[in-house]
Parts: C-alpha cells; sequence; structure tokens
C-alpha cells in the first residue's frame, strides 16, 4: 500500500512523496501536511459526501485525477528532471528499468522525486538518440515493490527472459503489510512488457530465505545467467521490518540465489572478520578462475558491530577478488591512470574481447566524506590490471546511476543525480547516456547495428608491447588465475584453451610425430644423466636454507611485499566473533561541495585494508 502526502493549503490535492537524496528518507523542502494512508484518506473522503453538492464534487475529483495523471513514469523530454537509484537488465532485444525515484516538472514546477509505479522498456532492436528514445511504462499491481537500488539478477536463459528483485530501500518505514521476505519475479514478454508474480523459495531450504536481513547498498553480481549474488548492504527500517530507527547497521557476508532450483544459500559464516560491501560495484569475470571470479570495484567495508559510518574504503590501486565458489578472496594491485577514491557507488559494464582480456568500464560515483559526486570514466583491461581513464562524460558529475553493456560494444547509462540531487535538471536527455567502448568516446545515440567489441586500440598496444609481461603479480596464485599454462589470456596462438586444433584436423606430418617420439627417448635419456650429475654434486656441498632468488632478494620493494601478503588478517586486539550492534541514531546531516571540486586530477592517498585469504 502506498503513502502520499496532502497538502493542506493546495486545492489540487497533488501527490507529493518524500525525497530520497541519500537511500534513506529525507523530508523534501516542498513537502506539507502529514502522511496518511491512502485507503484512511478514500474514507476520510466518503464520509464527507453527503455534504459536498455532486457537482463541486465532480470539480474536485476531476483536479485529483489530473494531477495525478502529470505525474508520469515516463515524463516528456522536457519534463523530466531527474532518476535516482534504478536498476537495468537486458532480456531478449529490451532493456528493462527498474526501481528508483523520479522528479520531473509539472507546469513548469520541478515537483518532488516520486517512487516508479512502473517498470520501464527501451527497445533495443532499433537505433535512437538519448533525445527520442521511446520508453514504454509497464503498470505494477498494487502489492509489487517500489524501491530503489533493489537487488536485480536477470534470467535470460528462460523463455523470454526474467529477472529477480529483492531488497532495495523504500521511501517511509516499513509497515506490517510491506512484507520484506518476499522475492519478485519480472517475465518478460518477448515484445518489451511482462508481468511481476512472487516466487515461492525452494522447499530445500524454505526458512532460510525468511530469514535474511533484506538491505540497500549492497554488491549485487548475477553470474552465468544463473546464479544471484548479494554481498553486503546495510539494514535499516526502511528495507527491513520491524527495524527501529536507531538500528542501522552493516550485514557481513554473502547471499547466493540460485535461479534454477529456486534455492537460497548464506555464506556468511565462510567469510573472515567483517566482510560488508557498501557503494560497492561489482562484475562477474566469466573468463577467469577456475569457475570465475567476482571483482569488487570501490566502496567501504563497514563495521558491523559499531553504529553505521562507511569505513576503510576499497581502494582502486588494488583491487578485491572473490572466488564465489570457494569464498576465498584475493588481491592484486593494479596500475595506470589509478582512479582517485574514496568511491562509493560508481556504476560498471564487462566486455569480452576475442583476443582473451576483458575490459570494465567504471564511470562515476561519490567522495562519500566530502559529499562530492565524480565526473570521470576509466576502463580497466583484465588480465593486465592497468588502468586507462577515458574522456570525461560531458553530462557533469553523477552517482546513483545505473551501467549495463548493449548492443554488442556500448555502454548505456541510466539516471543519476549530481550534489544537488534532485534540484537541478538532468543535462542528459532523459538521463540516457552512451558510451563506445571500441572508439572510447561518448555519443549521443545507441546503435542497434554496431559492429562486435574489439578493445580499443590504446589497450591492444599495451599488450602487443608486452606490458603482461610487466604486471607485478601478488601471488603466484592470483597469476594462474588469469594466465594458463604460461600463457597469457590475451592469445591463444590459434588453438582452443584445450589446446587443440579448433578446425578439428591435424596439419603435423606423421614424419615429425615419429621422430618426435625418438626424439622424446633420446631426451629422456639425458636428462636422467644430468639428474644423477646433479644429485650427486649437491650430496658432496654443504646444504642452505634459500626461500629466495638472490635477484628476488634484491628487488626493490621485496621486503615489503612479503610483508605485505604474508601478515596476520587480524591484530591481537580484534576477535573474530559478532559483537550486537550498539543502538544508533539516523545518518548525521553532511555538507554539500561545490561541483568545481569534483576534478581530481592527483591520485588520493589509499588507506588499505587487508581482506583474508582464507
Amino acid at each position: 500500500m502506498s503513502t502520499a502526502f496532502f497538502c493542506n493549503n493546495d486545492s489540487k490535492k497533488a501527490r507529493i512523496t518524500r525525497s530520497h537524496p541519500f537511500l534513506f528518507p529525507v523530508a523534501h523542502p516542498n513537502s506539507c501536511g502529514t502522511p496518511i494512508d491512502n485507503h484512511q484518506g478514500n474514507m476520510a473522503l466518503d464520509q464527507m459526501f453527503w455534504r459536498w453538492p455532486a457537482v463541486l464534487w465532480l470539480v474536485i475529483t476531476a483536479s485529483i485525477l489530473t494531477s495525478v495523471a502529470a505525474i508520469s513514469d515516463v515524463p516528456s523530454l522536457e519534463s523530466f528532471a531527474r532518476w535516482s537509484g534504478p536498476r537495468v537488465s537486458v532480456l531478449g532485444k529490451y532493456l528493462y528499468l527498474e526501481g528508483g525515484y523520479i522528479a520531473q516538472f509539472e507546469n513548469g514546477e520541478l515537483q518532488p522525486a516520486a517512487p516508479l509505479n512502473s517498470t520501464v522498456s527501451i527497445d533495443l532492436s532499433t537505433s535512437w538518440t538519448t533525445a527520442n528514445a521511446i520508453r514504454r511504462a509497464i503498470p505494477k499491481p498494487d502489492e509489487a515493490p517500489r524501491r530503489s537500488l533493489p537487488a536485480i539478477w536477470a534470467d535470460t536463459q528462460t523463455g523470454n527472459g526474467a529477472f529477480y528483485l529483492w531488497g532495495g530501500t523504500v521511501t517511509s518505514p516499513l509497515q506490517a503489510n510491506d512484507s520484506t521476505d518476499v522475492l519478485w519475479k519480472f517475465t518478460a514478454d518477448g515484445s518489451g512488457g511482462g508481468a511481476w508474480s512472487n516466487e515461492t523459495p525452494s522447499i530445500a531450504n524454505p526458512t532460510l530465505f525468511a530469514s535474511l536481513h533484506t538491505t540497500v547498498g549492497g554488491l549485487i553480481v548475477t553470474a552465468n545467467d544463473t546464479m544471484g549474488f548479494h554481498l553486503g548492504g546495510v539494514a535499516a527500517n526502511t528495507t527491513d521490518f520491524g527495524r527501529n530507527g536507531t538500528n542501522t547497521r552493516a550485514i557481513p557476508g554473502m547471499v547466493t540465489f540460485d535461479m534454477k532450483t529456486k534455492t537460497w544459500f548464506n555464506g556468511t559464516y565462510a567469510f573472515s572478520r567483517f566482510d560488508t560491501f557498501w557503494g560497492s560495484t561489482g562484475e562477474y569475470l566469466p573468463t577467469f578462475g577456475p569457475g570465475g571470479l567476482i571483482m569488487v570495484l570501490g566502496g567501504h567495508e563497514v563495521d558491523p558491530r559499531t553504529r553505521f559510518e562507511p569505513g576503510v574504503h576499497y581502494p582502486l590501486d588494488t583491487v578485491t577478488l572473490i572466488d564465489p565458489v570457494s569464498k576465498k578472496k584475493y588481491q592484486q594491485a593494479t596500475t595506470g591512470d589509478i582512479p582517485p577514491t574514496p568511491r562509493a557507488f560508481p556504476c560498471s559494464a564487462g566486455f569480452a574481447s576475442s583476443e582473451g582480456s576483458y575490459e570494465i568500464f567504471m564511470y562515476g560515483g561519490e567522495d562519500w566524506g566530502g559529499r562530492v559526486a565524480y565526473q570521470d570514466a576509466y576502463v580497466l583491461s583484465l588480465p593486465g590490471f592497468v588502468w586507462r581513464r577515458v574522456p570525461a562524460p560531458p553530462m557533469g558529475p553523477r552517482k546513483n546511476h545505473a551501467c549495463v553493456a548493449v548492443g554488442k560494444r556500448q555502454v548505456l547509462s541510466v539516471g543519476g543525480v549530481n550534489d544537488t540531487y534532485y534540484n537541478t535538471k538532468d543535462n542528459a536527455p532523459q538521463g540516457l547516456q552512451v558510451f563506445d567502448m571500441t572508439r572510447l568516446v561518448w555519443k549521443d545515440d545507441y546503435d542497434a547495428g554496431a559492429a562486435e567489441y574489439v578493445r580499443a586500440d590504446v589497450i591492444a598496444d599495451w599488450y602487443k608491447n608486452g606490458g603482461l609481461d610487466n604486471v607485478y603479480w601478488s601471488s603466484r596464485e592470483v597469476e594462474s588465475l588469469f594466465v594458463r599454462d604460461g600463457v597469457p589470456g590475451t592469445k591463444n596462438n590459434g588453438t582452443s584453451p584445450d589446446g587443440n586444433d579448433p578446425s578439428g584436423g591435424s596439419n603435423v606430418p606423421v614424419g615429425a610425430i615419429a621422430g618426435g617420439v625418438v626424439g622424446g627417448v633420446v631426451g629422456l635419456g639425458i636428462i636422467g644423466a644430468l639428474v644423477w650429475w646433479f644429485l650427486r654434486r649437491r650430496s658432496q656441498k654443504p646444504k642452505h636454507h634459500h626461500e629466495a632468488t638472490q635477484e628476488e632478494q634484491t628487488k626493490p620493494g621485496f621486503a615489503a611485499e612479503q610483508e605485505k601478503y604474508t601478515k596476520p588478517e587480524l591484530a591481537a586486539e580484534a576477535s573474530t566473533s559478532y559483537v550486537q550492534p550498539l543502538e544508533i541514531g539516523s545518518p548525521s546531516h553532511y555538507r554539500e561541495l561545490d561541483s568545481s571540486d569534483v576534478a581530481r586530477t592527483t591520485q588520493q592517498p589509499a588507506t588499505r585494508f587487508e581482506l583474508s585469504g582464507s
């Protein structure tokens, strides 16, 4: 059931909702009155019908309907102002946009931001400009969720596709009828429409799902279109029913949802001390590791035992990797144009190249300490772990937005706000921006017939010039996740990953095979003699304990690197057990900085937080 405000000094009784500038509800300066339940409001009107002339009531009713109709989920180009907190997914030939808060102009006046009452779709089978992209509104049933920054997991392998929605935040504290132990499913119909329904958890563990805390601001990743991962987040009275306003806290661990079996898993106890994520974005790397890896980009780790305040930030000169199967964590240093941090709520999108590399686009986000939105964009290329800064987005700084890979080689950025939140009109038409990953340029149109993704020349040249040979791996184990059998992921030498000729045939002459066998026998004899000679010589010399070569020991930074990757994770006074969190108040007020401070040209010192590899 939705909640609305009715202004005592406005005869139009326009629908006004609380704005959502920073994930937690804050009263909009233009709001008036006290929130009342729509059903209670209708009862009050029913009791007054007999006192009012019928003609006057018709006039008032028409005024109300006109006002509500003007609040559109797909406002015109001129009326659109801002869209904060959307989620996006591609199902077939359509892009679906879900959740968040949209602000728009009505009769020339900027209205308070309101939650979307529809799911929106955009056709990706035809080309369009950001100004004329046609957005279709798909109405939601009354009981369907209307939330900002929910977890969205896309299933592209079933029928016309579907996505699941869990968590997120609403505008006011949850009520008893706002059930949070419900997983929602949107099933696409293949033509840009679809329908909402409840998804029943698997009978294998029906009680686990009901016991999970619903959060906002966690790290969300979909793997292989079958597994949904949710790491961390913050639980508040606007996300988790039954939680009072002073019990806002970070939730540690990882929740996994198997979209095929509808089974839930809770990985909390497989992690280390905190394992909390706030404002992080993540990418699933399908081509690396034994079964893919999750990469963490930006955000903060928050101590769940104390009041909610963003703690140590995840740096970008060292990225965190998580094996979703073993729950093991790794870290790897990056080089190049390293983005400044701290940085919360950036958006990202990933692209696999035919050369074996994987490029991740990252855009915007927020310096939480200064409350400043970033106006910059970068590409991180793997397995080189090298950052490249790309042209700055022309439409200004941005946070609380979403990015998605579309049209083979393009990134579509949707929504977002700057440091003024909803108080200024977005320079991006309809909140849409397009970036070409091959040309590394921003543009104002989407090309449905774009060519396949090929990594940009500047990135390709880096690999051609031997850049991968100079990567300083944090450990042999991490290197093995990205470089197999000594062959970097950027080469295949004309063979498939299993070493077979992709054509299925053999171009090796029979004589060469026979010669190889004879040569192999002779070679084994020589090797055996050398081994015998080496062992005999070694037994005549005193033994020395030697952990690393002289060249390694004299390498600059050798001692520091050894300490970095071998020192214990936890301090002596730290505890691995959890303590009941303190009762806290609502987030403190903050100071807005001038948008001119957004441009960051120097790397800010990064505070490191070592995560356990266990």
